[in-house]
């Protein structure tokens, strides 16, 4: 019979010790203790505020007290996670967005005249 520790689908608040347990089963270190832990399929445990518990944030819910008080709205929590998603895959920026790439005037191609003048 197989356990499960998180349902994303129903999410429920963690204890630190319960954290701690994870990270430690990673090989994570817990001290001091991550703002959040990244799971599989863009599922984090966001640690709270007060640091007494971490919210389980999915793009879908999240566990902290302002979802439950506005379950129509998306949290802080799942606004942070939907950016770190599109950062993932790029989405934030144009298609064709090139990084700027400094040039070297030396190897730049020269015209000797501009096209129609007349050379002396």
């Amino acid at each position: 019979m197989e356990k499960t520790i998180l349902n994303p689908e129903n999410p429920v608040t963690q204890s630190i010790d319960s954290v701690r347990a994870l990270l430690a089963y990673l090989h994570r270190p817990a001290d001091p203790l991550p703002s959040f832990v990244e799971l599989q399929n863009h599922v984090r445990l966001t640690l709270s505020k007060d640091k007494k518990a971490y919210y389980l944030t999915t793009p879908a819910g999240c566990s902290c007290p302002a979802r439950a008080f506005n379950p129509g709205t998306p949290c802080k929590h799942m606004r942070a996670l939907e950016l770190s998603v599109e950062d993932e895959t790029g989405d934030l920026l144009p298609e064709r967005a090139q990084p700027f790439r400094p040039y070297d005037d030396d190897k730049m191609p020269r015209l000797v005249a501009r096209p129609g003048a007349v050379v002396a």
